[in-house]
């Protein structure tokens, strides 16, 4: 389960959260959305441990992960999961490599690392693009890869941030309904931002507003 309990963000002299609070249960679909600027992807940054909340706490199944401007659980040992907007593929590694690189960081031995590769790049259908880069990729197909790389590990947590927002319209329903899939046969929370109206309805999960005034973290869009 992921909690923050009364958050308070800003950036410079924007403040973006304010007493924020939310959970989010394990194996849960969550979408946030509202405007560009309105603090979406600071949840998620808070959530992985790549930002600390200036004031409350963030916490993960009952262990206090942040509080208070400190991060005390690293983002690495939070067992999450993350599809960056921008994808950030890294460019000099092969398609496999880039799905490998979490289980390496984690110390996960060479046998076990070919098998959850392997299956992983079956679920997302890129077994033929093993050896390929990412600059021979499609669109699609560069964001299959950073979603195979953020589950690869079996995380209980995956966070993405707006990761269909640059493809075409049937292209995103075609991912979408992939990290549907994904979402149900590996059973991890999924907290999956967007402002796309479709993409919303798509998902069909608990869908929490965050706008100009006091994000209320059970406000339905």
């Amino acid at each position: 389960m992921i909690e923050l309990a009364q958050v308070t963000k800003s950036h410079g002299l924007r403040l973006v959260l304010d007493g924020f609070d939310l959970t989010i249960r394990s194996g849960e679909r969550v979408v946030l959305s509202g405007p560009s600027g309105c603090g979406k992807t600071t949840v998620l940054r808070l959530i992985a441990g790549l930002l600390a909340p200036d004031q409350g706490t963030v916490s993960l199944n009952g262990q206090l992960a942040s509080r208070d401007g400190r991060i005390l659980i690293p983002p690495e040992r939070r067992a999450i999961g993350y599809v960056f907007q921008d994808l950030a593929l890294w460019p000099h590694l092969t398609v496999l490599e880039n799905v490998e690189f979490p289980l390496k960081a984690r110390g996960v031995d060479q046998k076990a690392r070919s098998s959850q590769v392997s299956e992983m790049l079956s679920l997302v259908q890129l077994q033929s693009f093993a050896q390929a880069y990412p600059s021979s990729l499609s669109g699609g197909e560069q964001q299959r890869v950073a979603i195979a790389r953020a589950l690869v590990a079996r995380p209980s947590f995956v966070l993405m941030d707006e990761p269909l927002s640059n493809l075409d319209e049937d292209l995103r329903t075609s991912l979408g309904n992939c990290i549907l899939d994904l979402h149900k046969r590996l059973a991890f929370a999924l907290v999956y931002v967007t402002h796309n109206r479709d993409e919303i309805l798509q998902f069909d999960g608990r869908t929490i507003w965050l706008g100009k005034s006091k994000p209320k973290a059970n406000a339905e869009l």
